[in-house]
This record gives structure tokens, sequence and C-alpha cells, in this order.
């Protein structure tokens, strides 16, 4: 049966009180899974204070490291306007740090958080509690652990379900810590994990270990086919080179398989141009690995190829696409 053909693609389809209530944390809306965090507070009502104003320290921005300021500026784009957006109902997240200064359920960020002083309650990495220090650059002294990231929905949400979001850098492990605990506890502790979502840590891990603001295009995909016209695609070659590139993202051991689309060919558009959404694929060998939820559907990405047959990216909060590959791969 012949498949039918693409012409090219447009757009698809298109604070809070104190950490004292007992015992309750939400699931972690993630693209990659729904996983429970783990509730290790007691059921004994605590508040604690919000006198906090102390000072926080940081290593100095002039010194290279695996930080820098277009990191930080990255990093902050691809959560504030691509990733948290992405999700349904979308997160909206605010970026924390010395210069900008708010509150996770009455713990004052960042200080309320980072070692020293101000530090109201202890940040419990699996059961450890690492001393936390602010870095521009992402060097710290011997045994400190580099904090280069704090962001939290909690502005956005007004409720006792929000998301906050550590950013660590240690003797080169790069974690981003998730907690939504929002109560305190007798131990003054405030449980972390690290993130289920694969595409956060990804993204994060990419920007410290790769050196680099961009995923890698072709690291998950095969070598680029020069001979597939990308003006006059199948639906299957179109779907392939979105999946494709959005495995690339996600980096090793992802590939297309991992993800399901849906394209809108130029004959069902009104426009006569193609649509492509990617969603994860939550039944697939690596995420069931990673541990994904078949029961919940990830955040949608949303691909068009322009007129030039160059695939391209929408950025959901501004609803524009910029070119993400000019050569087809899969």
């Amino acid at each position: 049966m012949k498949k039918n053909r693409l012409i090219l693609g447009l757009l698809l389809g298109a604070s809070v009180g104190l950490l004292v209530a007992c015992g309750h944390q939400k699931q972690e809306a993630t693209s990659t899974s729904s996983s429970t965090s783990s509730s290790r507070s007691s059921s004994t009502s605590t508040s604690f204070s919000t006198s906090t104003t102390s000072s926080t320290t940081s290593s100095s921005s002039s010194q290279a490291g695996p930080w820098d300021a277009d990191k930080t500026e990255a990093l902050r784009n691809f959560v504030i306007e691509q990733w948290g957006p992405s999700f349904s109902p979308p997160q909206y997240y605010l970026s924390y740090h010395p210069r900008n200064e708010g509150s996770f359920f009455g713990v004052s960020l960042p200080s309320g958080v980072l070692s020293g002083p101000g530090q109201q309650m202890t940040p419990d990495f699996q059961g450890e509690a690492p001393e936390l220090v602010w870095s521009e650059n992402g060097q710290v002294g011997a045994g400190q652990t580099a904090v280069v990231g704090i962001y939290s929905d909690i502005e956005a949400s007004k409720s006792q379900l929000a998301h906050l979001y550590l950013f660590t850098i240690k003797d080169g492990q790069v974690i981003a810590w998730i907690t939504e605990q929002n109560q305190g506890n007798p131990e003054k502790r405030l449980y972390f994990r690290p993130t289920k979502n694969r595409e956060l840590q990804a993204f994060f891990e990419n920007l410290v270990l790769g050196g680099s603001a961009v995923a890698t295009e072709t690291s998950s995909a095969t070598v680029p086919n020069t001979s597939v016209d990308t003006k006059n695609l199948t639906v299957e070659q179109a779907a392939n080179w979105a999946k494709a590139h959005r495995a690339s993202e996600y980096g090793s051991p992802y590939n297309k398989s991992d993800f399901i689309s849906q394209v809108i060919t130029n004959n069902q558009s009104s426009d006569g141009l193609a649509y492509i959404e990617v969603r994860e694929d939550h039944n697939s060998a690596n995420m069931q690995a990673a541990g994904a939820d078949r029961s919940v559907s990830s955040g949608a990405t949303f691909y068009r190829v322009n007129a030039n047959g160059q695939l391209e990216k929408m950025d959901v909060v501004a609803g524009s696409y910029s070119v993400v590959a000019e050569t087809y791969f899969e």
C-alpha cells in the first residue's frame, strides 16, 4: 500500500504555609514516570522558624569550573520555558538564588536549604546530609556539594502540590534532586530523591559533562541519511525523524522506539502542511527500566518540517519553532 506523502508541517493543534501538615507527600509529575516520593516525615505537626536572613556562601565565579553563566541561562530557559510548560497541566517554575529569594512551604530559598546559619531544614539526600554550597562555577571546597540551580513551581501552584528541585555537582556526580514534602518533622529534614524524569536529568548532565547547552543531535540516532528527500517525506519517515530527534535529547540508551508519535498529514490539515506530536512510550523496555508508569501519559513535544525540508521543534511558551535538524536521520 502506498504511504501518504507529506507536504510539510506547521503546528500540531497548537505561599502556601509552613511545612506543618502531617504525613502526605504527592507524586512527582514526571514525563517518564509518576512515582510516589518516600514519605519519611513524622505525623507530628512541627513548624520551624522563618527568620532566615543570613549570608550565602558562594564559590568565586572568576575561576573556571564545570558550570558558568551560559549554562545557568540554558538551564533556566529549559526548565522555565520548555520543560515545565510541556506537562499537562503545565508546571510553571521560577529560579531561586542569592539574588532572587523565595519560599517553599515556609522554607526560605535558597538560604533555608543551603548549609550555614540560615538553614531551616536539613536536606536529606537518601540518608546523607551533605554540606550544600551555592556555586556560580560548580567549584566548592573538599567534601562540599555545589548547588548550581534551585527551581520550584510553588508560586504558580499555590497549593500543597508543588515541586522543589536542587541541581547539584559533587566529585563528578551530576544529579537533579526533587522533593514534594509539604510539612515539617521533628528531625527537621527535607527529604530529596533523584528525579526520575530522564529528560530533565539528561539535559542537566549534558550541560555539565558535555560542556554544551544543546544535546548532541545524533547521540541516539543513526548516521544522517542524505539520500532522503526531506521535502517529500512519508508519514513513517516524518514520525521517525521527529522521534529520533527526541531520543537524541534524552541520550543513551534511548532511541526512536522509546517514543510514540501522531502525524497529521497534508490531506488532513487545513493548510496543506504536516504536524508531528511526540510522546514517551511508557511501555518500552528503556522507559520501564527508568520507572515509567504505563498509566501516565507524558508531556507532548511538537515538531514540523518547514518549507526548506528542515525539522523544527516548537517552543511551547512562545508558540514558535526553531530548526533542530537539516539532514534526515532515524
